[in-house]
């Protein structure tokens, strides 16, 4: 009988230690992954700079910026959430990341969301024909191959050898002149997190001889695989027509519709949103075409939380965003489009 007793409790005391690491690990022990849940939901007038004020202030509607927050601080438990929780993402860091550390992904979501804006300033004044310049501002790394290339996303590329450049075709150029002059290596100045640095690029041989071919084409491999983005400065020819966006801790390129529409709402008589409150997703071109973007079914739980009337998302993007609605039982309308011009038939 006590032999009995004692193989229970010896059970009992392994049943749980065992129930104790499980518990540790799921808790305690950091995972892999990243999971991604709803973010906040912004409105998109606070963050438009303009000589126009809005019309009809107190009663107009609102567009909205939708966002996905992504929480890397997990444990276990939290990861293993997604697989029943309408509301959570889960993926592996490795393959989220693609290589990337979290500095280098965040400084690439920030430069993307630079460049968005700038298209979606573009984007708005091609639909109403306003006119304006392009003047060349910097050029800026959103991405590299490794850290072979010596470059990170972030860096602003001011020019080659002390000589400037603030164009794609003006760096292309003081390349060529560089590999011309038999120059096996050249030194590129760049200016990272505030401070001035050069880096030592060799290009291949049939890139750097390279007689034709455009900046766009031939820089990537003259840089050693970088992805660069050149940023210019947008001036309407009428100081009235002058916009500016300041989108604050909004990352990555998915809220450019949602800047454009905003920027014609502002720019055109009456309350375009007529009272609703409208949210927007979707990557913007300066000609207007909308493109897809991640995350849709996190930015749908989003506008619902933030009791949208409306979510507009990229034609590409619908289905998913419709299934997920329905799942969470969203009582707001949907629409897909495919340009700027098809969001704003669409609401008007």
């Amino acid at each position: 009988m006590e032999a009995r007793h004692k193989g229970a409790a010896g059970s009992a005391v392994r049943w749980a230690l065992a129930a104790a690491v499980v518990m540790i690990t799921l808790l305690y022990v950091p995972a892999p992954y990243v999971v991604l849940q709803p973010g906040l939901v912004e409105s998109a007038a606070p963050l438009v700079r303009s000589s126009a004020e809005p019309d009809n202030a107190g009663a107009a509607g609102e567009w909205m910026i939708t966002t996905v927050y992504m929480n890397r601080r997990i444990n276990f438990w939290t990861a293993a959430q997604s697989m029943w929780r309408s509301d959570r993402e889960a993926y592996s860091e490795s393959k989220f990341l693609r290589g990337r550390s979290i500095r280098e992904y965040s400084a690439r979501m920030v430069v993307l969301m630079e460049d968005s804006q700038s298209q979606a300033i573009e984007a708005a004044y091609n639909q109403l024909g306003i006119g304006y310049e392009l003047l060349p501002d910097s050029l800026v790394v959103a991405g590299t191959a490794g850290k072979r290339s010596g470059f990170e996303p972030g860096d602003r590329i001011t020019g080659v050898n002390g000589e400037p450049a603030a164009s794609g075709e003006a760096l292309l150029e003081l390349l060529r002149q560089g590999y011309g002059s038999g120059a096996a290596e050249l030194a590129v100045d760049v200016e990272r997190n505030g401070a001035a640095a050069e880096i030592a690029v060799r290009a291949p041989e049939k890139a750097a001889n390279a007689a034709s071919g455009t900046a766009a084409q031939l820089l990537p491999t003259l840089l050693g695989g970088v992805e660069l983005i050149e940023r210019r400065k947008i001036r309407a020819f009428d100081p009235a027509h002058a916009v500016s966006i300041e989108a604050g801790d909004v990352g990555g390129p998915s809220a450019g519709l949602v800047f454009a529409l905003q920027i014609v709402d502002r720019l055109t008589p009456g309350d375009m949103a007529q009272g609703r409150r409208i949210a927007a997703t979707g990557t913007i071109a300066p000609s207007g075409m909308v493109g897809e973007i991640g995350g849709v079914g996190l930015k749908v739980i989003a506008a619902h939380r933030a009791k949208a009337d409306l979510l507009i998302v990229p034609e590409g993007n619908v289905k998913e965003a419709e299934a997920k609605a329905e799942d969470i039982g969203a009582g707001f309308d949907i629409i897909g489009v495919s340009t700027l011009d098809e969001a704003i038939r669409a609401v008007r």
